[in-house]
């Protein structure tokens, strides 16, 4: 996505990046992605992806592991993941984003982007550490940085408010 924001910079009037990371760009002192996410996704393949109650159960415990020291909301994650399980047409698809390849020559260019950039990020993210946050902030000129203290990288309700005025603020500055 953020080549989008160099290669097409005339069609990007400002950009907000949500638990997100440096893309190429890299820092060796930045812890990388918390073993347990990988433990958790090495059992994906015993999910039966076509069954309700296996999807559910295993992204449960997902989004438990992703909602970082605030409050989990076991009853409201499974509403939302019930629903998205009935709406989707391939609910595997949703993790083909750790498939994408290519855009290399986009790969450290982050001090490119011009745009107005908001970044929005949990302290307790294991997917990005917050450090990303940080990276991103200082690669980035003029960017912002909105910190969501004991927020994982799942945003959590108690959050929206912030993350709402936050983008509000950014798109019409």
């Amino acid at each position: 996505m953020k080549k989008t924001f160099i290669k097409f910079a005339d069609r990007v009037n400002s950009l907000t990046l949500m638990s997100s990371g440096p893309w190429g760009d890299s820092d060796p002192t930045i812890p990388e992605m918390d073993t347990s996410i990988l433990d958790f996704h090495s059992k994906a393949g015993t999910v039966n992806w076509t069954n309700e109650d296996s999807v559910v159960n295993y992204l449960i415990q997902g989004a438990e592991l992703m909602s970082g020291k605030k409050q989990f909301d076991k009853q409201r994650s499974e509403k939302l993941i019930r629903a998205e399980f009935n709406r989707a047409n391939n609910y595997i698809s949703m993790f083909n984003h750790a498939a994408l390849q290519g855009g290399e020559e986009y790969w450290n260019r982050l001090n490119e982007i011009k745009q107005p950039t908001l970044i929005i990020h949990g302290t307790d993210d294991k997917i990005w550490h917050y450090k990303n946050a940080g990276f991103l902030l200082e690669k980035i000129k003029g960017s912002n940085l909105i910190t969501l203290e004991g927020t994982g990288h799942e945003l959590h309700v108690d959050d929206w408010k912030s993350i709402i005025d936050g983008i509000e603020k950014h798109i019409n500055d």
